[in-house]
């Protein structure tokens, strides 16, 4: 149904709403998991031009739900979300179908490489775990481990392809879709690393790699979490840091690798 801008966002233009970026993540950039406190929330809204109350931020959101004709979401962890705010708005949940250019092309070889290699896909910014990379990359680095990470994509830093100097850290740099499940098998991916601080969605990534035929490791938490869970392709971690993936890296590498 016609929507009136200023009926959902009183304090801006309608498309000021719709650009404007949710991700769940506080002002230091984490995903604190109170996303229920009002006064939390409230805290993080201060410097918000839209919206300084949170309880009336989603009462217009009700308001927009509540006349749509259809609410779809791609996942059941997303409903679950919005269904857990606004009990009496009927949501449907309809996946992403995957294309067909995407296709198994893990090789068991792979489980000799010499260096473990670990494969990120997509456009890595902060929400998507980029300062958590980072980090994981020093950790891989001051240990001397024999593990190498490749972003297939770029980074909020590294736009252009890029190798560094220990040879630990590769980008690769913009990539056509339907490339990815070659370009997984191209570096010898051993498993996919999803390193995603906020509950995404849905994450075609996610998807791209399992149905590629590689296990993946993320943070539990989100779409990403609920489909590795349901699948059984891969692993999850708890603790939002770069520590506790390093950790679980380790673990895989030793107990289903041995690399």
């Amino acid at each position: 149904k016609p929507i009136d801008a200023q009926y959902i966002a009183p304090y801006d233009a309608m498309e000021t709403v719709y650009d404007y970026k949710y991700d769940w993540l506080n002002g230091e950039f984490k995903y604190c998991k109170q996303e229920k406190s009002v006064d939390v929330c409230n805290k993080c809204l201060h410097s918000n031009l839209l919206c300084k109350d949170i309880e009336y931020w989603r009462k217009q959101f009700f308001r927009l739900l509540a006349q749509a004709g259809r609410v779809i979401t791609p996942s059941w962890n997303t409903t679950s979300i919005i269904k857990s705010y606004y009990p009496s708005i009927n949501v449907e949940t309809i996946e992403h179908k995957m294309p067909e250019y995407i296709h198994v092309t893990y090789n068991e070889t792979f489980e000799h490489n010499e260096v473990f290699h670990i494969s990120v896909l997509g456009a890595i910014g902060i929400e998507k775990g980029a300062r958590i990379l980072d980090e994981l990359v020093k950790l891989i680095q001051v240990n001397g481990d024999n593990v190498k990470i490749t972003v297939i994509g770029y980074t909020d830093i590294y736009t252009k392809p890029y190798i560094d100097k220990s040879g630990v850290f590769e980008v690769t740099g913009a990539y056509h879709n339907r490339d990815i499940s070659d370009l997984l098998a191209r570096y010898k991916t051993n498993i996919v690393l999803i390193p995603s601080i906020c509950p995404e969605t849905y994450s075609y990534t996610v998807s791209e790699a399992i149905y590629s035929g590689y296990k993946v490791l993320a943070f539990n938490i989100g779409a990403p979490a609920d489909r590795i869970r349901d699948t059984g392709m891969g692993w999850l971690v708890d603790e939002i840091s770069s520590t506790t993936l390093y950790e679980m890296i380790s673990n895989i590498r030793k107990n289903s690798f041995g690399i």
